[in-house]
């Protein structure tokens, strides 16, 4: 069961700015800790970032080491959005 600032935080982020992340070796845990510190979110390490497919509601965990310049072409998808999974 979510709280509503956990449901708050599981909100799907429409809009990201590969910029950020296009050519610099973030893992995507660096990644997920700049988003939720710069929304001002406590306890970011509660949270991995994860991808869902909008078109199959497919979730697709990742491992939060990996670079995520690995992960571009999933991030540019229009079907793909980043979510929050509470660890």
């Amino acid at each position: 069961m979510c709280t509503s600032s956990t449901q708050k935080v599981l909100t799907v982020l429409k809009t990201i700015l590969i910029e950020d992340v296009n050519g610099v070796d973030y893992i995507v845990e660096q990644v997920k800790n700049n988003i939720l510190n710069d929304k001002g979110v406590p306890n970011a390490m509660s949270y991995n970032l994860a991808f869902r497919n909008e078109s199959n509601g497919n979730v697709r965990n990742v491992d939060q080491s990996t670079k995520m310049v690995d992960w571009l072409n999933i991030l540019t998808s229009s079907e793909t959005t980043l979510i929050f999974l509470v660890v």
